[in-house]
């Protein structure tokens, strides 16, 4: 599985304790991020969640996986900031983190090897968490920028994308973005339209979200070819509730082409999809 295009430079993540209201926090953030700008963020990441205002906001808040937005001074700018909270509440979800590391943590580091191999990601700056030994419910928190458009494909399906020529454009565009991200070796593990946001509707540009559950098998390994087939099925799933059938056909026929697969290759991963979709 070859991988196309230069591979830019890995990004460095630097490892650094803060002292936070409720204790020391441990913080991962890259190397190209200023520090100063996002100290207090994340050493109480908390204390920028509203107090909410009604029932659902709280249930909301209070999801294993809950993630609220703002805007705040990253460097020189100002800019649209996303903190991402997951919440460990049970045995299962300790030993989860035990065995595969912490999700925030495992989150970052796939989202910039991601990164590195070319593929296009929602900006992601950091993770932070209590120091270990907390006792359950345990949380740590995830630290993304926005994208320009800030919309997942799902609502601008519904929303900007008219029927016709330019409809046909866009899901091919998204098909060749999803065949091109396989192509580079990734499995993603939850490859829904929802967590692929529009960079850019006027160009039919994306970027991937959500790589708590993300690997990188080696090439041509059972675990690769299965996990890209559980990611096309899932991906066919999403978007045909989104797109006519002629619309996922032309969406396919875009994800075929980018992932330039052989005859006999192309023809197993089918056998596979057809499989899981029975």
């Amino acid at each position: 599985m070859s991988t196309k295009g230069p591979t830019p430079p890995r990004v460095d993540v630097r490892k650094f304790t803060l002292d936070g209201p409720a204790g020391p926090m441990e913080v991962w953030l890259r190397d190209d991020c200023p520090a100063d700008s996002m100290r207090d963020l994340l050493a109480d990441p908390s204390s920028f969640v509203p107090a909410p205002k009604k029932r659902r906001h709280e249930r909301k808040l209070a999801k294993p996986r809950a993630v609220y937005s703002f805007v705040h001074e990253v460097g020189a700018s100002r800019r649209r900031v996303y903190l991402k909270f997951y919440r460990v509440k049970d045995t299962k979800g300790a030993l989860e983190e035990m065995v595969r590391g912490f999700r925030a943590g495992r989150s970052l580091r796939a989202a910039l090897e991601a990164e590195r191999r070319g593929i296009a990601v929602a900006p992601h700056v950091g993770a932070t968490r209590k120091k270990r030994g907390a006792p359950l419910p345990r949380e740590s928190v995830l630290v993304m920028l926005g994208v320009p458009h800030n919309a997942d494909v799902r609502t601008v399906l519904k929303r900007d994308v008219e029927r016709g020529a330019e409809r046909g454009a866009f899901v091919a565009a998204l098909g060749a973005f999803v065949g091109d991200a396989h192509a580079r070796g990734l499995v993603h593990g939850d490859l829904k339209i929802r967590n692929v946001f529009v960079v850019d509707v006027a160009t039919r540009s994306f970027a991937l979200i959500d790589f708590d559950h993300a690997l990188f098998p080696k090439a041509n390994s059972q675990a690769l070819w299965l996990g890209q087939a559980h990611d096309l099925r899932r991906f066919i799933e999403s978007l045909k509730k989104r797109v006519s059938r002629r619309e996922l056909r032309i969406a396919l026929r875009a994800y075929f082409r980018a992932r330039g697969l052989d005859t006999a290759r192309r023809q197993r991963l089918i056998r596979r999809l057809r499989t899981l979709m029975r």
